[in-house]
């Protein structure tokens, strides 16, 4: 009779559970923070008929995926459908939450890439890094195509496909290029807007655990600008901006961060070695480019030496990933 209850029990908490990570889900979908790049508010660089057979060619890449979908039974569909929506997720919390709370550091921007550089080029989130003072202002703006891994486990074959696209990408092989950004618009310099080209790429991500805590620590930071959700704190005896400075400061040290300049550093030491072996204009070029990235990064971490890492040390992603590049 003990063992049926305790059974019962763990299937209500299951429940209750799901329920408050799909509450979780909605709060920030409903409330992202920004928006994507728009390849409609590009009609002064591109004609509109190109616009919209780019737009119509992302509908139906959708439509291919959707149907190559049907061939998976349902408990498959869903995980494929969690993950997809776990990503997405966790792209517009590196995108938004990551520069509030200066994950990136400060002179950073992230902007999520317009929909047709998602699907067509496999750029998530673009990151730039500002020039410094010293820095002379014809200097060339630093930055960095990120691409966002929720792995439900330590998906290595996935991973080591995503990292050797990439490294394909980097030397030229099979014809690869480094990705170019079609609709891009700097968060830097709003003058600089178009096409944007040979963009370093990276994957970054969380596992599936790490990425529920971090939804659920944003989404909850958001719903402290719902007056209701407000009300009902205070009515619990709770002070909501009192809680709003705890999950301020919670933010501000995550060790999310850590996690994605340990992955950064790991891939770009990496893409270097790879490079050393290869010879040409381009590809030192390339390596240029990575060591300059490498030294803003290295620096910006540097000041988040004092964040705990804490239990984000054994996340799935990280690990899979440190070990496909050592």
């Amino acid at each position: 009779m003990l063992s049926f209850n305790n059974g019962v029990n763990e299937r209500i908490d299951q429940d209750q559970k799901n329920k408050r990570q799909l509450q979780d889900v909605e709060t920030i979908f409903n409330n992202p923070g920004g928006e994507r790049i728009q390849e409609t508010d590009f009609k002064d660089i591109y004609p509109p008929r190109e616009i919209e057979s780019d737009l119509k060619m992302v509908e139906r890449l959708q439509d291919k995926f959707a149907s190559q979908l049907e061939q998976f039974s349902g408990e498959e569909l869903k995980k494929i459908h969690e993950g997809e929506q776990r990503s997405e997720i966790l792209e517009i919390i590196i995108a938004t939450d990551g520069e509030k709370y200066h994950w990136t550091g400060e002179k950073t921007r992230l902007s999520r890439a317009a929909r047709f550089d998602d699907i067509a080029n496999g750029i998530d989130i673009i990151l730039e890094f500002e020039l410094e003072s010293f820095e002379k202002a014809s200097s060339e703006i630093d930055r960095i195509a990120l691409g966002i891994d929720t792995s439900r486990n330590s998906d290595i074959y996935a991973l080591q496909r995503k990292i050797a696209r990439n490294i394909e990408k980097l030397t030229g092989q099979n014809g690869k290029k480094l990705p170019q950004a079609k609709y891009f618009q700097s968060a830097i310099d709003k003058n600089i807007k178009g096409e944007l080209n040979t963009i370093i790429p990276i994957v970054i991500g969380l596992d599936f655990n790490h990425v529920n805590g971090l939804i659920h620590l944003c989404a909850a930071s958001r719903s402290l600008a719902d007056p209701k959700h407000n009300q009902e704190l205070q009515e619990m005896g709770i002070d909501p901006h009192r809680k709003q400075e705890e999950l301020k400061e919670q933010l501000l040290k995550h060790p999310a961060q850590v996690v994605f300049y340990r992955q950064i550093i790991t891939q770009l030491n990496y893409y270097l070695k790879v490079l050393d072996k290869q010879e040409g204009e381009q590809t030192e070029n390339i390596k240029v480019e990575i060591n300059s990235i490498l030294k803003r990064v290295r620096k910006i971490k540097e000041t988040k030496k004092n964040i705990p890492i804490a239990n984000y040390d054994q996340d799935a992603v990280l690990k899979t990933i440190e070990e496909i590049c050592s």
